[in-house]
């Protein structure tokens, strides 16, 4: 198989894109002197995991607080830790290859965040094209949230590697092999055994499938992928069940927690769903209408194109005023080139902001994002089925975190790849339908006005990290 000049750049540029990913905050990594408590938890876990892989909890380093002072959670002093433990373990294997230090364990974020730039790029190119992949994989690398987050000895960046992977591996099953849908579910799996909102973008798969390919579900490796993930949590449960015994999974901090954030989400997310699916259908009576019989069927199709047409432009209207009502605020001080968003090492101050926190915060930290919540809003009347997975993922676990509360920034990484694949691909979109406005002069200023905001965001987003993503200065942002 030759490969043309064109493919080998793109490799070039996903290496050098990766590999500088990982350099740049590997060096933030070693020049901070700062860290979180939960680094300290994961690494000294994964420290006494590598001399007995059972040991897996926070007993000793909970006695070494308290003998100073400070007041923690029960879960401290429980046998068994409250999260899963893929996570701890892949810190365990990297401090056996690289020495018993913080930066060992640093290494899984840090390279799994970098490994993250490549995959968007594959995921881009099957669900839209390449200019696609290759746009998003270079706002990947240099998005804040992404750069902080890899940048922590936390769990969060290989949840969303996990997530990212299953999704890949899903889109490949619908393209290619239906074996894929198994790996899908591994990393799905993966991801669950990390922390069990890992187990998201199954439910996502299952949304689609339902929404947009219920035929999936007549494809036996498919059905056994939505469990598969589920399967692979029970030797967790079993763990829990030889130490803590029959009420093992009731009994567990974060398992239970999870249940009564579920419902408490729920009363939000049910009528959203309801609203949504009456939606859907109601669309589809109205095409059924439009179409009308065989004699009037020209014309109808008129009338439908036409219909889809005001549609979209309504939409963007809508779009226009969401944005105006609910996050000029946030739009501002993004645009404002010496704004840096607030960030902080005291927890708490942004677990009461307002519910539309996480999208305001990710507009504040790129501008970019602008392109990505729009193309929520906008209405897609021919958008291709892989392209709609997309957008449910990044809706479905954008709204899971909204209602789940407690706002860090680090929780909605696992969205951030899909919500910068909706940017990039909206951003050609538009371009694409300039170059179709027969005005020259109407077709250019509207081309440089959008290449102009581009760059600026570029350029924002880029003094942004130097003079706070980079500096690996925050716990809370």
């Amino acid at each position: 198989m030759k490969i043309n000049m064109k493919t080998c750049l793109t490799i070039v540029v996903l290496i050098a894109l990766s590999s500088s990913a990982f350099f740049v905050r590997l060096k933030s990594f070693e020049n901070s002197d700062k860290r979180s408590i939960d680094e300290f938890v994961y690494y000294n876990m994964a420290k006494q995991m590598v001399k007995d892989i059972a040991n897996y909890n926070t007993i000793p380093y909970g006695k070494e607080l308290t003998s100073r002072g400070r007041p923690l959670p029960q879960y401290f002093f429980e046998p068994l830790f409250k999260h899963p433990p893929v996570f701890t373990l892949m810190a365990m294997l990297s401090m056996k290859a690289f020495g018993i230090k913080l930066v060992a364990a640093g290494y899984v974020s840090l390279l799994l965040g970098a490994l993250m730039i490549p995959m968007i790029y594959l995921l881009g190119s099957l669900v839209y094209d390449n200019r696609t992949g290759l746009l998003a994989a270079i706002f990947l690398w240099m998005d804040p949230v992404s750069i902080m987050t890899s940048q922590k000895v936390w769990m969060d960046t290989p949840i969303a590697f996990f997530t990212l992977l299953s999704a890949l591996f899903f889109v490949l099953g619908l393209k290619k092999n239906d074996w894929f849908f198994i790996l899908s579910a591994v990393a799905s799996g993966l991801a669950a055994n990390t922390k069990y909102t890992g187990l998201l973008i199954t439910f996502t798969i299952f949304i689609f499938a339902i929404t947009y390919r219920r035929d999936l579900f007549k494809n036996s490796k498919f059905n056994f992928s939505l469990a598969l993930p589920f399967l692979l949590l029970i030797p967790w449960f079993y763990w829990n069940f030889a130490v803590y015994g029959v009420n093992s999974i009731v009994e567990h901090n974060d398992f239970a927690g999870l249940l009564i954030k579920l419902s408490k989400a729920g009363r939000f997310l049910i009528p959203v769903l309801v609203i949504v699916v009456s939606g859907y259908f109601l669309y589809l009576k109205l095409k059924c209408d439009l179409r009308g019989n065989n004699e009037e069927k020209v014309c109808k199709k008129t009338e439908e194109i036409d219909g889809k047409n005001k549609l979209k432009v309504a939409s963007y209207f809508l779009t226009a005023g969401i944005f105006y009502i609910l996050l000029k605020k946030y739009v501002l001080n993004s645009i404002d080139f010496g704004y840096i968003p607030f960030t902080t090492w005291q927890g708490g101050i942004l677990a009461h902001e307002p519910t539309i926190f996480y999208v305001g915060r990710l507009i504040e930290y790129f501008l970019i994002y602008i392109f990505a919540f729009a193309s929520l809003f906008i209405f897609q009347s021919e958008e291709k089925q892989n392209a709609a997975f997309i957008r449910i993922t990044a809706t479905l676990i954008l709204l899971f975190f909204i209602m789940w509360g407690n706002f860090q920034s680090r929780y909605v990484l696992s969205c951030v790849a899909f919500l910068l694949l909706l940017a990039a691909n909206l951003i050609f979109e538009l371009f694409d339908n300039i170059f179709k406005i027969k005005y020259r002069f109407a077709r250019n200023l509207l081309i440089s006005m959008l290449v102009l905001f581009i760059t600026y965001a570029v350029l924002k987003v880029t003094y942004l990290n130097i003079e706070l993503s980079f500096t690996n200065d925050m716990c809370y942002y």
